[in-house]
């Protein structure tokens, strides 16, 4: 009987070692996006991120033509939490040198098919712009992470809060406004189209947008 309860128990540990390796192998995401303003396709940022922690990435120059989004995905919950994503996306323009937070949706998506939102272009006042952001959140495992990486996955830093003395938190509002500083958690790469513009990316293992990529 000893035996037998032993060989129970050995298999309900090699067992619950299995579930937990196969569900670690979903802790990445490759995240893949387009924002438009009032149907004009303006960004189209990608990057692949863990799972609950959050990632930026950034567009733009010294002119008003820049833009953020941060993506926070998490698996999906119960039966799905292999095949759906939940995944956070807060969408900013750059106003007199400031960060502004103009729309801030969050969707429930299958993993790799894509899907999309629309919502107001918030504007501190009513305005019938709205803002319509695309993704396709697809799963990585930790062997395709390994393969695409060369053997070693980077650890994806925290981004920096905008200034020493204004929390992250502070963005949680529409109109908010901060004040943008990069530090040594971020990396940057001139974009590659043309636009003399430039990329910078934290919190995820790699970003691409505007014919660039980087990773911190």
């Amino acid at each position: 009987m000893k035996s037998i309860f032993g060989g129970i128990v050995v298999g309900a540990l090699l067992l619950f070692s299995s579930l937990n390796a196969a569900a670690a192998e979903q802790r990445y995401y490759k995240v893949a996006a387009t924002v438009a303003v009032d149907g004009r396709e303006i960004m189209h940022p990608s990057a692949i991120v863990e799972a609950s922690h959050p990632a930026r990435i950034e567009i733009g120059d010294t002119s008003a033509n820049s833009y953020r989004v941060e993506f926070t995905v998490t698996p999906g919950e119960g039966a799905h939490s292999n095949d759906q994503a939940n995944i956070e996306v807060s969408f900013f323009t750059k106003v007199m040198g400031n960060w502004t937070l103009r729309s801030q949706p969050s969707l429930v998506v299958w993993t790799g098919q894509e899907a999309s939102v629309e919502s107001p272009y918030h504007e501190g006042t009513v305005s019938p712009r709205a803002v319509k952001i695309t993704t396709t959140v697809t799963p990585k495992t930790q062997a395709e992470m390994l393969k695409l990486f060369n053997g070693k996955i980077p650890v994806a830093s925290t981004c920096p809060p905008e200034t020493d003395d204004i929390p992250i938190v502070a963005r949680a509002s529409f109109g908010s406004v901060v004040t943008p500083q990069l530090k040594n958690a971020c990396c940057s790469a001139a974009c590659g189209d043309g636009s003399g513009q430039t990329l910078r990316c934290c919190g995820a293992a790699s970003c691409s947008g505007c014919g660039a990529s980087c990773s911190p």
